[in-house]
């Protein structure tokens, strides 16, 4: 999930997260009056010393809102451009400062106590000069020597699967994942079908996320040429068809992922485990677990692309035709 970096013998690692809702449910409603919108801010503690989750108030103070416990997760109601700050308890350093940016959004942070090295490393000394050994000429290697890496892309096709058989797993039974947010066990989350790869909803997948890993920008409705461009039109482009009601410049059925720090291994899981740690009404648990408007949903793709300076964006997509009309497969 994630952008690491070691300061010493401290580990940090920071998600970011954003799922869009359907315009017809489950929306965040604007306040004309206060021109803001509400958004949710999400806090994982995934490391192993206590964190405390600050709002920065409009005269600069940092006012606490919440200590979470190693493992704990926190949902905080907001608003849009409130800025937040997470901060070790211990220490207080400074682990995370953002301004909210989108109607769902996340941080999962990994701070570790700071240990001394049990093995520390003795000081060279000096390196005598080797005498020439005459041995005899090497013959040829029986061994071939090591095999080219595969692409990076290969590698991102095929964790792309893995994500998709991992969220399966969550849907055909979610009780068996509470670990993630005790809320899946929840009499109201029930197991739903497995989605099925679909061809051209992957097409768009792969090209929204190759788009963001390209221009650095991780967001669910594009500015292209001036024109304000969702998700619903590159579904479309690629042959994939919505019903006439759901307009072009809107996103309702992608999630977002950016992972910058722990590489393609694995990605598939840490993508889905975010998602649920957000517990069962998170904006991103709502159209991958099949609940609410989405609920007749029945086909999927996630796309991943690797940027210039490592980031990893991803783009998972649910989709049907009509949501309101589950049978109907066109115009």
């Amino acid at each position: 999930m994630l952008i690491s970096w070691k300061p010493l013998a401290l580990t940090l690692t920071l998600a970011l997260v954003a799922c869009d809702h359907a315009n017809a449910q489950n929306g965040f409603r604007r306040n004309r009056s206060q021109n803001t919108t509400v958004a949710q801010y999400s806090v994982t503690n995934s490391g192993s010393v206590d964190v405390a989750v600050f709002w920065v108030q409009p005269n600069g103070e940092e006012r606490l809102y919440k200590t979470l416990r190693p493992g704990e997760n926190y949902l905080q109601e907001s608003f849009r451009n409130h800025e937040w700050v997470i901060r070790r308890v211990d220490t207080g350093a400074e682990l995370s400062r953002e301004k909210l940016n989108s109607p769902i959004q996340g941080r999962n942070v990994r701070p570790v106590a700071v240990l001394p090295n049990p093995n520390p490393t003795p000081a060279p000394g000096p390196v005598p000069n080797p005498s020439p050994n005459p041995g005899p000429n090497p013959g040829p290697n029986p061994n071939p020597g090591p095999q080219p890496a595969p692409k990076p892309a290969d590698v991102l096709k095929a964790e792309s699967v893995k994500a998709i058989d991992y969220l399966n797993q969550i849907r055909a039974n979610p009780g068996a994942f509470t670990h993630l947010s005790r809320s899946l066990g929840d009499a109201d989350v029930s197991a739903r079908p497995a989605l099925k790869p679909n061809a051209a909803l992957q097409a768009a997948a792969d090209r929204k996320a190759q788009w963001m890993a390209q221009t650095g920008q991780f967001e669910h409705v594009m500015t292209i040429n001036g024109q304000k461009v969702g998700m619903n039109q590159w579904m479309r482009e690629a042959g994939y068809p919505l019903a006439a009601y759901l307009p072009n410049n809107e996103t309702n059925f992608e999630c977002l992922y950016m992972d910058g720090g722990f590489g393609a291994k694995d990605i598939g899981k840490r993508v889905m485990d975010a998602f649920m740690s957000e517990g069962k009404d998170g904006g991103h648990v709502l159209p991958t677990l099949g609940r609410g408007w989405w609920t007749p949903c029945k086909d999927v793709a996630v796309g991943m692309a690797k940027s210039s300076d490592g980031s990893i964006y991803v783009c998972v997509l649910v989709g049907i035709y009509d949501p309101f009309n589950p049978e109907k497969t066109g115009p």
